[in-house]
């Protein structure tokens, strides 16, 4: 029996796809937390249009529930994508502040509603 209240959150990739004029663009989507319509999706987008794929981390937010979505890049060094770290686990803990953590602990957190993400020292 889950006791009530219980939260979890489940692995999961979901793949898509984008074209514009700076190339083909890939992304997974591997975590997803929400409170009320604020929304956020953590991932990675592959950029196919250099030489060997470029990876880098993003987020994608959502103010409407998920009717509409804008992407955010947390500004973290090229070699942490590459490294295929992903987010797993994401906390939408409000509107404003966001945690995100991912693998070999890594560690991103948003005080200003993805303007600016930080990486956290664990």
């Amino acid at each position: 029996m889950i006791p009530l209240g219980a939260r979890a959150q489940f692995v999961w990739h979901w793949y898509t796809t984008h074209q514009s004029q700076n190339g083909h663009f890939r992304y997974a989507f591997t975590a997803l937390s929400s409170d009320g319509e604020e929304c956020t999706a953590a991932g990675f987008a592959i950029n196919d249009s250099f030489y060997g794929a470029r990876i880098h981390i993003m987020f994608s937010r959502s103010h409407d529930g998920g009717l509409t979505w804008t992407e955010q890049d947390p500004g973290l060094p090229p070699e942490i994508g590459q490294n295929q770290n992903q987010i797993t686990v994401i906390q939408q803990i409000d509107s404003l502040n966001v945690v995100g953590i991912g693998d070999t602990g890594l560690i991103v957190r948003t005080f200003d509603g993805g303007r600016t993400w930080e990486r956290q020292n664990p």
